[in-house]
């Protein structure tokens, strides 16, 4: 099995999962927590990345290629309805869509893509990941600093869908859809999910009004057209004020979500 390290640096909270993966299974090894007095930026990652490598050593995890995840609010989102093209010319096709009306220069981001099937009228369908280069660089810097390799950066948001595919354990329900909050320490992030892609992801504040922002991100699903509808709200963290006062608040019911 390939070793790996898993690492969440947000909001001066830093967490580490040191694992291996192969033959279709995860098996962790070591979680780790540091509250840090800053996060990854592009000013000081070389450094941030010589404090990881002390904290790993500390802690007696032996270095291994890093997967990164990245909160919502640090990459774009589009959805996408293209002609159906061949294999080869996709991704140029998907690029030339996701640029359109981008505030950025195309040659400061990096894009990315998950098809999402075919939608009825012979197009093909993507949701389009865009990422500005400094943040993918500061990620490469800070695991230089550590002396790691980078591996792959993700958005954390795969991460809670895929973790709620295996926690749900059922097929999913053509007709609707579920929506998903997870609550740390000092981030929330909501997403509402229907088989293997988020429909709809944003992260939030955690506060005292985290519940009113669940029910405003609810109230825009359910805004727009030809979205399935919402069947539970599945709630991992915040205690039991948040799930009480989320309950005032939404009609669909509220379900525990224990990754």
């Amino acid at each position: 099995m390939a070793q790996f390290l898993a690492i969440d640096w947000d909001q001066n909270q830093l967490h580490v999962v040191a694992g291996a993966a192969g033959g279709g299974r995860v098996k962790f090894r070591r979680t780790l927590v540091w509250r840090e007095e800053k996060s990854p930026n592009p000013a000081e990652a070389e450094a941030l990345g010589k404090l990881l490598r002390q904290r790993l050593k500390e802690a007696g995890v032996a270095p291994a290629p890093v997967l990164a995840c990245i909160g919502r609010d640090r990459v774009i989102l589009k959805d996408l309805r293209f002609p159906a093209v061949s294999q080869e010319e996709e991704a140029g096709v998907v690029r030339f869509q996701a640029v359109k009306e981008l505030s950025d220069s195309p040659d400061d981001v990096v894009i990315d893509y998950a098809t999402r099937g075919a939608p009825p009228g012979g197009e093909q369908q993507a949701m389009a990941l865009i990422l500005r280069r400094e943040i993918l660089a500061t990620y490469q810097h800070l695991c230089h600093g550590a002396g790691l390799k980078l591996a792959g950066l993700t958005p954390r948001m795969f991460g809670i869908a895929a973790a709620f595919r295996k926690a749900a354990a059922a097929p999913d329900d053509p007709e609707s859809a579920a929506a998903v909050v997870v609550v740390g320490d000092r981030w929330a992030e909501f997403l509402v999910v229907r088989g293997d892609l988020p429909l709809l992801s944003r992260s939030l504040a955690v506060g005292p009004g985290l519940a009113g922002e669940v029910r405003r991100n609810l109230t825009v699903y359910g805004g727009q057209p030809g979205r399935p509808p919402v069947n539970a709200l599945h709630l991992a963290g915040g205690g039991p004020e948040l799930r009480e006062r989320l309950s005032e608040l939404i009609d669909v019911p509220i379900q525990e979500f224990d990754p």
